[in-house]
């Protein structure tokens, strides 16, 4: 009884015992997809019995349910598929709530959304009891990904100086190592270790080796700085101790069992003590398979075997065959009929499942030999699918709709249309309905214009205190740019202190390049710093030797405390790039009119000036503290000193022009665009402007009026040395002294910056957003 699509042998041994008359047949049936005449592929079977067994007309229960009887339908398309799992439940405690004695299905096509349902279930007030007949693949829980994850680990490290090895160790990459540890299995165990008292030190021990992973940007992480990170615990051993053979894998597995297990001893409940119990059983086997051989497996064959145990492993559900609540799989439901059925994932590809050719044999030779073929496995599909909806009263079908997951995950089931189009014209008593599950509006994602509105902080009295301080403490040329471009950035920054997430940077990023070159540069000219001579052009070709060893040395010094290569993929064109900018600005001094000879009076030496600024209602003035640090410091033939700060980025001659060559602006309104705008020349033009300031204001050794402040471009190096005009300053105020002018500017921009008038918020262009660290706070 009940039975759909039959294989080969069964078909041959029913076939048996009706030329015995040892069995009669009655199959569950609808003319709907029944008939010959009818185009649905889930009578196909049984139209073929019908015929090949010459079959009575009452063999099958032939009365018109999905024509002939009413039906509640909906439809419900949801954003994605995690949403299924939620909406499972709250669908269940609507039928429950609806009808407490009805019985109800939740179908899973997809077995992957077992543990989404489990979780997404009502209380138990609602489903007090409720069955789950399909089991849970071992691949599918999350305990597997942890093993997973396991030997990702030892297989993608490196191992130097070692040849012969099928994988590498003993330096593990950081991102299968955090990913590891990130685990909720581990995470779950440092909840738990952190509460025993007797063992302080390993409290926040899994937290505090990821920080240390960051904070030293380690991107190659030895085993035994791992090892020694851990301070022996054994969980940190048994998974980054070196694998050498499957004995060592199947000594570690035995170790993390034991470990994990001690979470859940007193929960005998906890799904994860079965996972824990299942894969101790697992490893059990293949440890007393390999046993007897001498010649020991090796890593990655391990692997194989181990995988295709968990593959072919399922974790059994206990539960009552006979509660109203049933979970099933779509061919646990053959035969089956309940008051209210639920159908998840109701979509191409998923259902019915996508082709695959489950023998070796090609699609011809089964059809010739009438061997199962992916169109039986459709047709099966189809037969399951309107047999379950032939009794049912009400019917829940659920597919996700087309959007960030794409069109295959969007397509609605074929079942679905033919329900619309073909049995919703046929049966005047079926109510469908096709619906969208909305997000609850107090969950919704915030729209456009709420994301684009203002982020206003006022001044009030803790927050002028904190701005007075950093005037105080001082001000640099970049944390004033920070303010003009957006003063909530210099407010997460410089006065609430939010610290950035850091993440490891595999290569160099642009900083660090730019350290490399300043300190390559720095080393390069040092001996003429120190011996207080010039460097000439006979120099230059001795000089232009040693660049290529010192910026291998930096790039060294620069990766040593990250564990990595500097010679490896893109370390190593940086530092062929730096090489070629160092050697290219080295040659072009000669042409640099007025450069040689050099004397170089200091190099990556600190800076500062103090300028007092009158505020309003205050009688004593505000000591604002301004300070900045210089590349290079040349002495200049007539006594004036010039500073010039190294850009590895690209800078033009005409953006330092604050003026404008075409219209020029006139003085006070240069200054105005010199105190207000947030533009890349502007900035570089304060830079400049504020370096010249502290280099003629030094208290100890002040430069003659007239010094410069210049900037080399490295990617600019023929245009040699870059400086801003900056005579607009004494112009548009109308003080004839460079240091009496810029001090009046500098009072200017501290009073602003303290102006209660004036609050901190966000700023206007979308642009200076993209890099911010600070983009998610403010809504951007």
């Amino acid at each position: 009884m009940g039975l759909g699509g039959l294989s080969k042998a069964e078909e041959t041994f029913i076939s048996l015992l009706r030329s015995r008359s040892l069995a009669d047949l009655y199959f569950d049936g609808d003319p709907f997809y029944l008939e010959e005449a009818s185009p649905n592929r889930a009578g196909q079977a049984l139209r073929r019995y019908w015929r090949q067994w010459n079959l009575p007309l009452d063999t099958f229960t032939y009365q018109e349910h999905l024509r002939g009887r009413p039906h509640h339908i909906r439809l419900l398309g949801v954003a994605n598929a995690s949403m299924q799992g939620k909406l499972a439940g709250q669908l269940l405690a609507e039928a429950r709530q609806r009808n407490p004695a009805a019985t109800v299905a939740v179908v899973l096509p997809d077995e992957t959304l077992l543990l989404p349902v489990l979780h997404g279930l009502p209380p138990a007030s609602l489903v007090p009891d409720f069955n789950v007949t399909m089991g849970l693949s071992f691949q599918s829980t999350a305990l597997f990904n942890l093993v997973d994850l396991l030997f990702e680990v030892h297989l993608t490290g490196i191992r130097e100086g070692e040849a012969g090895r099928d994988y590498g160790v003993p330096k593990y990459h950081h991102l299968a190592v955090s990913k590891l540890l990130a685990h909720p299995f581990l995470r779950r165990y440092q909840q738990w270790q952190d509460t025993q008292a007797n063992e302080p030190q390993y409290h926040r021990l899994l937290d505090t080796i990821c920080q240390e992973i960051v904070k030293k940007h380690l991107v190659l992480l030895p085993a035994t700085e791992l090892l020694r990170l851990g301070h022996g615990h054994p969980l940190i051993e048994a998974l980054f101790k070196t694998w050498d053979n499957c004995d060592t894998i199947i000594k570690a597995c035995y170790t993390l069992i034991d470990l994990l297990k001690r979470v859940y001893e007193h929960d005998h409940t906890a799904i994860e003590a079965e996972y824990l119990y299942l894969f101790y059983t697992l490893v059990r086997q293949l440890a007393t398979a390999f046993d007897c051989r001498e010649q020991r497996l090796s890593v990655r064959s391990f692997r194989r075997f181990l995988y295709d145990q968990m593959r072919r492993t399922r974790l059994p559900f206990a539960g009552e065959p006979l509660a109203q609540v049933q979970i099933m799989g779509l061919l646990e439901t053959r035969a089956l009929d309940f008051d209210h059925v639920i159908i998840l994932s109701c979509n191409e590809n998923t259902l019915p499942a996508p082709k695959r050719q489950q023998s070796l044999f090609p699609y011809d030779v089964l059809a010739e030999y009438k061997l199962p073929t992916y169109a039986d496995a459709e047709a099966n599909a189809a037969y399951n699918f309107w047999r379950l909806l032939q009794r049912a009263g009400r019917v829940d079908l659920v597919h996700v709709l087309p959007g960030a997951e794409g069109v295959r995950t969007g397509e609605r089931s074929r079942f679905l249309r033919q329900l619309e189009f073909d049995l919703a014209a046929q049966n005047p008593d079926l109510v469908l309905e096709d619906q969208t599950v909305q997000v609850p509006a107090g969950l919704a994602a915030p729209s456009g214009d709420e994301l684009r509105g203002d982020l206003v902080l006022a001044k009030d009295g803790p927050m002028l205190a904190g701005l007075r301080g950093v005037l105080e403490r001082g001000l640099s040329p970049s944390a004033l740019n920070e303010y003009l471009a957006c003063s909530l950035k210099f407010y997460f920054s410089r006065l609430a202190r939010f610290q950035e997430n850091e993440e490891v940077e595999e290569a160099l990023g642009a900083d660090g390049f730019g350290t490399v070159v300043h300190d390559a540069l720095e080393q390069l000219l040092k001996p003429f710093e120190v011996e207080k001579r010039d460097l000439t052009a006979a120099d230059l070709p001795e000089l232009l030797k040693k660049v290529p060893a010192e910026v291998h040395r930096q790039l060294r010094q620069e990766e040593k405390d990250r564990q990595a290569r500097p010679d490896d993929g893109l370390n190593h064109v940086l530092g062929q790039v730096a090489v070629r900018l160092i050697r290219k600005y080295l040659e072009s001094l000669p042409g640099q009119p007025g450069v040689l000879p050099l004397r170089i009076a200091a190099q990556e030496t600190p800076m500062a000036a103090t300028v007092f600024a009158d505020l309003p209602g205050e009688a004593a003035p505000l000591a604002v503290r301004i300070f900045g640090r210089a590349d290079r410091i040349d002495a200049l033939p007539d006594g004036r000193r010039r500073v010039v700060d190294y850009k590895t980025g690209l800078v033009e001659r005409r953006e330092l022009n604050l003026r404008g060559s075409q219209k020029p602006l006139s003085p006070a309104d240069t200054v105005e665009r010199l105190l207000a705008e947030s533009s890349s020349g502007a900035d570089k033009v304060r830079q400049l402007w504020l370096y010249r300031f502290m280099l003629e204001s030094d208290a100890l050794n002040p430069a003659p009026p007239g010094s410069e402040a210049a900037i080399m471009s490295l990617r600019k190096i023929d245009e040699g040395l870059l400086s801003a005009p900056l005579d607009f300053i004494t112009e548009g105020t109308g003080e004839p002294d460079f240091l009496r002018a810029s001090a009046t500017l500098i009072a200017r921009l501290a009073r602003r910056m303290l102006d209660p008038a004036e609050p901190i918020r966000k700023t206007d262009d979308l642009a200076k957003c993209e890099y911010c660290p600070y983009r998610g706070i403010c809504a951007r």
